[in-house]
């Protein structure tokens, strides 16, 4: 009878031990399962937000051209602020898309951007006089593109 008794007991720790692994088991692939939920929600809010932005200030700018700075694609927003010339700046360097608000004709440092997003990739075209095109690039390589009509006169 003692015999049964100690076998029964070593069967239900068995069962209890194989009960504990598998729930460690399912916490941990649940929360792997989240943190890449987490990742790719935030990776898809800054392709948005980065679009978002730029369609914005290009709507409310009274002018909008796209140049070549130091090798940089760069969004130039001007417009007359207490009788002198005030450009924005935006662009991507260093994987964030950044904005430098500064008077016209001011040198073009990139590293004194402030960041806005984060995006893997960036880019800002202009296939028509009027109409701006802005792709940006999400960390799973997956783009996304806007075009953006420019405010008349």
């Amino acid at each position: 009878m003692k015999r049964k008794y100690s076998m029964d007991a070593l069967f239900a720790l068995i069962l209890y031990g194989m009960f504990t692994l598998v729930s460690l088991l399912l916490v941990l692939i649940g929360a792997q399962i989240y943190r890449g939920i987490v990742q790719r929600t935030e990776d898809r809010s800054n392709v948005r937000a980065s679009l978002s932005y730029v369609a914005n200030k290009v709507r409310s700018s009274p002018e909008a051209s796209l140049e070549n700075r130091e090798g940089t694609a760069v969004l130039v927003l001007s417009e007359q602020q207490e009788g002198q010339r005030i450009e924005t700046l935006i662009y991507c360097y260093e994987g964030k898309l950044r904005e430098l608000y500064q008077l016209e004709g001011k040198a073009f440092i990139p590293e004194n951007g402030e960041e806005l997003a984060a995006v893997s990739g960036f880019s800002i075209a202009q296939p028509a006089e009027d109409l701006l095109m802005v792709t940006s690039k999400d960390a799973g390589g997956r783009e996304h593109t806007l075009h953006i009509q420019k405010r008349a006169g």
